[in-house]
């Protein structure tokens, strides 16, 4: 058996229940009584969970870089739960499990880590999975995970206000001081 192998199980559950979800429509939060619980007609909007804020102005998120291995190695928890809210079967590459397999790979000196994070009302609700490199002189920033992983892309939590969250990310992402982002 694999060193780690045991830490994929929850993204591998995570992806098989978004999965059943979605084949059925989208699932109702839970109440407190399971027998509560609904299937939304697929098509329909998701349901706003306790603690979103309705539609209206964007709530107010907190943006960071995390630029270590220690700050990487402490979203497991809250990247795995962001991805079971967000992440679809096709973002295999940006789950916690793959990239925390690819750090131990290939993470070295001449790799930083530049992961762009959104808190919205203390949740994690957008991360941009980046790292930084110098080629001839050149600050270069790419998607972690790369050469091996297929493709890029930024996790954001759904809802009213997603496409706000990522405009204001990209902000921070560009603030990082790259001379060439190279995102495919």
């Amino acid at each position: 058996m694999r060193a780690g192998h045991d830490r994929d199980l929850p993204v591998l559950k995570a992806l098989k229940a978004r999965r059943r979800a979605h084949a059925i429509g989208a699932v109702a939060p839970a109440s407190s009584n399971a027998r509560h619980r609904r299937v939304l007609p697929r098509g329909s909007p998701a349901p706003i969970a306790e603690g979103n804020l309705a539609a209206g102005s964007p709530p107010t998120c907190e943006f960071a870089v995390i630029a270590d291995r220690t700050g990487f190695d402490a979203l497991e928890a809250e990247w795995n739960a962001l991805f079971a809210r967000a992440g679809r079967p096709c973002q295999f590459f940006q789950t916690f499990n793959w990239l925390w397999h690819w750090a131990n790979h290939y993470l070295d000196d001449g790799i930083e880590l530049s992961i762009v994070t959104g808190r919205c009302g203390g949740r994690l609700a957008i991360v941009w999975p980046l790292v930084a490199t110098r080629v001839a002189g050149v600050r270069q920033l790419s998607w972690m995970g790369e050469p091996v992983g297929q493709y890029g892309d930024a996790l954001v939590e759904e809802g009213p206000h997603a496409h706000e969250w990522l405009r204001r990310s990209w902000v921070h992402v560009k603030s990082l001081g790259a001379d060439i982002v190279h995102l495919r």
